[in-house]
């Protein structure tokens, strides 16, 4: 009768030893498999983002023309030399790209993956524009026409998309057979149709091993910002030591 009862006892212990171990592992057991899942469901593929027209172009000479937008608000001095010095004091004005603003994507495979990238989903949205002036970087050479995805942005909100390179336009969409660590890199380049200030983002549709994936794009969580310009508008050149409006040269 004791041996039972010493038998009994043991087993009640060791069940209620075992609910409270097991009590207490269960949440870790589902933030393990939180974990797990995110590992399995983390993108395969890193699209780094890159504004900076001095990384954009480098190793390329500097002959691509530009035109930035500038406010009212005083004498301007002579402008830098390098379009990417361009680029920097500009901004230091409070001013934008205009006419066109490049953006280049750089897309980096963390394992080896077959990768379909569709036209853009942009998201945009038109501004009234301060009174300003229009500064132009006139070319010294042939531009260059990389491979990207050409953005025109519309009354509306609405936008059109086509994928071109230094043939023109192209009707496939892009396609990449990546190992892991492998890089592949394309443009966008965004227009205004009017002369409003325009803040856009977009998503980028891939399909990465036959699974879909919407990537968003953005200027470090905020938007990207670039100023139309008009056919009609009289941009400024700097010539000799003052800014003249191109129509006087």
């Amino acid at each position: 009768m004791t041996e039972w009862l010493w038998s009994a006892l043991g087993g009640l212990v060791v069940g209620f030893l075992t609910g409270v171990v097991a009590s207490f592992f269960e949440p870790v057991r589902h933030v393990a498999e939180r974990l797990g899942r995110r590992t399995f469901e983390r993108s395969p593929l890193d699209v780094n983002v890159e504004t900076d027209l001095g990384i954009i172009w480098a190793g390329s000479p500097d002959w691509n023309a530009a035109c930035f937008w500038v406010p009212d608000t005083g004498p301007l001095g002579a402008p830098p030399g390098t379009l990417a010095e361009w680029q920097k004091w500009v901004a230091g004005h409070g001013g934008y790209d205009s006419g066109t603003s490049t953006v280049l994507l750089t897309v980096v495979a963390r394992s080896k993956v077959t990768v379909v990238i569709s036209p853009p989903l942009v998201t945009a949205t038109s501004h009234p524009l301060p009174a300003g002036r229009y500064l132009a970087r006139p070319t010294a050479g042939a531009e260059v026409h990389p491979l990207g995805f050409d953005i025109s942005l519309m009354d509306a909100g609405q936008s059109w998309v086509t994928l071109s390179d230094i043939d023109g336009p192209r009707f496939a969409p892009l396609s990449w057979s990546l190992s892991e660590g492998q890089v592949e890199r394309f443009f966008l380049k965004v227009t205004p149709e009017n002369g409003r200030l325009w803040r856009w983002r977009l998503q980028l549709p891939l399909i990465v091993d036959g699974r879909r994936i919407l990537h968003d794009v953005d200027n470090d969580g905020e938007d990207f910002v670039v100023v139309g310009h008009p056919p009609d508008i009289d941009d400024q050149l700097y010539v000799e030591t003052e800014w003249k409006a191109r129509s006087e040269l």
